[in-house]
């Protein structure tokens, strides 16, 4: 695969997680964002009591000046330095693995006999094996985030060939499917 020769091109995007794109133009051309912690209290009450109150968390925001259409296309040429990983090296219990996965993306559709349950998700078909992929529907571009609401009749063949960075975290024996997160889908 000739990762290098992908254009950083929003026409190819299906998926950018830009909290890991921030992270990581953060981590690799050093520059920092303004950051903003705020303290929220998750519950609504009448009486507040610091010491007992409950469902206080700090959030942190991080502003950056450019757009993460933008830090992708700048960090994009070290994204590219992941490793093309071989889905089946990875051992379950040994820790995660961040590389690019290749194959196609289409919508896994999952039933359980028992409770006669569906369960829909994005995921790769690479070589035969599934990858069920998690994702946040925010980070999806325009017309996927909608497929989830879609008629399952138009779902039936999506087979979109695309190269995928994206952190393996287990392999579900059960289902014998591969579990990830993705980082960035780009269509081939």
């Amino acid at each position: 695969m000739a990762r290098e020769s992908l254009k950083t091109s929003f026409d190819k995007l299906i998926y950018l997680d830009s909290e890991f794109i921030s992270t990581k133009y953060e981590e690799i051309r050093g520059i920092t964002p303004s950051t903003e912690f705020t303290k929220i209290e998750g519950l609504r009450s009448q009486i507040s009591i610091p010491v007992i109150s409950s469902g206080i968390h700090t959030q942190e925001t991080r502003k950056f000046k450019v757009s993460s259409l933008q830090m992708w296309k700048k960090i994009n040429t070290e994204l590219y330095k992941y490793p093309q990983l071989k889905i089946t090296d990875f051992v379950n219990y040994q820790g995660t693995k961040i590389g690019w996965l290749d194959g196609k993306f289409s919508f896994g559709i999952w039933n359980e006999k028992v409770s006669n349950n569906s369960y829909e998700n994005f995921e790769l078909d690479s070589k035969g094996l599934r990858v069920a992929l998690l994702t946040t529907p925010e980070y999806l571009s325009a017309g996927f985030s909608m497929l989830s609401t879609a008629s399952i009749a138009i779902k039936s063949n999506i087979g979109i060939p695309v190269n995928i960075l994206a952190k393996i975290m287990w392999f579900a024996e059960n289902t014998q499917t591969y579990v990830a997160c993705p980082y960035l889908i780009i269509e081939k």
